[in-house]
C-alpha cells in the first residue's frame, strides 16, 4: 500500500465509529461503515482536491506535509455509504466523483454523477442504486464485483469495467464510445446496451433475461458462454458484417432473437439467429 493511501486509512481510523452526516463540500472524506448523505447539488470540477494527510487543506497547501493528493468529489472508506439524496454530482475533471479506495461501498441514489475521469471507482465490491452517471471517461471502474440496481450508465467513453463481473437488475448503458459493459462475467435482468461501440463483452458467461442490445457499431454480445431469455440482440454490426452475437461455446436462447451469431474458433454461424 502507498503512502498516500497508508495516510488516508490512518485518518479513516482515527474518526472512530461514526454516524450519518451531511456532506456540504468537495473532497469530503467518509469514514469506514458510515453513511454520508449529500446535501445540495456540488460542482467539483474545478476543485484543487485535498491534503492526503489532512484533508481540511487543499492539495498543495503550504501546510500539506504530504500524503498525497486526493482528487475525487467524495471518498468513501471500507463498508461505507453515499445517499445521493437527490442531488447531482459534479467530479474533478482529473479525479473521481465517488472513490471507494478501501474497499466495499455502497452509493446510493436518487442522484446523478458526470463530469470526473471515473464516474465511481472501487477497489473492491461496490452496490450501486438508483443513480445515473453520464459524460465520464468511464462511468464505473469496479477491481471487484458490481451489484447495479436501476442503473444508467450512458454517454461515456466507457460504460462499466468490473473485474470479478456484474450482478444487475434495470442496468442501462447506452451510447458509450467504447463498450458499454466489460466484465467477466454478466447475470440478472433487464440490461440494456445499445448503440456503443460493442454493447455486452465479457471474458466468461452472461446469464440474462430480458436483455436488449442493438445498433452498436460492433459486436451486440460476446462472451465465452451466453445463456439469453427473453433478449433481442439484433442490428448490430459485429465486423462490418451484422453480426450481434459471438460467443466460444454454443450459446442457449430461450424466447430470444438474434440476427447473426458467430463461432470464435470456427468463424461460422451457431445456427441459432434468424439470419445464420
Amino acid at each position: 500500500m502507498n503512502a498516500f493511501r497508508l495516510g488516508l486509512s490512518a485518518t479513516l481510523l482515527s474518526l472512530g465509529t461514526a454516524y450519518a452526516f451531511d456532506i456540504t463540500r468537495c473532497a469530503e472524506l467518509v469514514s469506514q461503515a458510515q453513511t454520508a448523505v449529500l446535501q445540495a447539488d456540488m460542482d467539483c470540477s474545478a476543485d484543487p482536491g485535498a491534503c492526503g494527510s489532512d484533508f481540511s487543506l487543499p492539495c498543495g497547501s503550504p501546510q500539506c506535509s504530504g500524503g498525497g493528493c486526493f482528487r475525487a468529489a467524495v471518498l468513501l472508506g471500507l463498508s461505507a455509504t453515499l445517499n445521493m439524496n437527490g442531488h447531482v454530482l459534479i467530479g474533478p475533471s482529473d479525479g473521481d466523483g465517488v472513490s471507494c479506495f478501501e474497499g466495499r461501498c455502497q452509493v446510493a441514489g436518487p442522484g446523478e454523477i458526470s463530469g470526473a475521469v471515473l464516474g465511481v471507482s472501487a477497489s473492491s465490491d461496490v452496490i450501486i442504486k438508483d443513480v445515473d452517471i453520464h459524460n465520464t471517461n468511464t462511468g464505473i471502474s469496479v477491481a471487484g464485483r458490481l451489484i447495479a440496481t436501476n442503473v444508467t450508465v450512458n454517454n461515456n467513453a466507457l460504460g462499466v469495467e468490473a473485474d470479478h463481473g456484474i450482478r444487475a437488475t434495470n442496468l442501462t448503458a447506452n451510447n458509450n464510445e467504447y463498450i458499454g459493459l466489460l466484465a467477466q462475467l454478466v447475470r440478472g435482468t433487464g440490461v440494456t446496451a445499445n448503440n456503443n461501440l460493442q454493447g455486452v463483452a465479457t471474458f466468461g458467461s452472461i446469464v440474462v433475461a430480458g436483455l436488449t442490445a442493438t445498433g452498436n457499431l460492433d459486436v451486440g454480445v460476446t462472451g465465452r458462454r451466453t445463456r439469453l431469455r427473453d433478449s433481442v440482440v439484433t442490428g448490430n454490426n459485429g465486423g462490418g458484417r451484422g453480426i450481434d452475437l459471438v460467443t466460444s461455446l454454443r450459446p442457449l436462447l430461450i424466447n430470444s432473437t438474434c440476427g447473426l451469431s458467430e463461432n470464435v474458433a470456427t468463424k461460422q454461424p451457431w445456427g441459432v439467429c434468424s439470419g445464420d
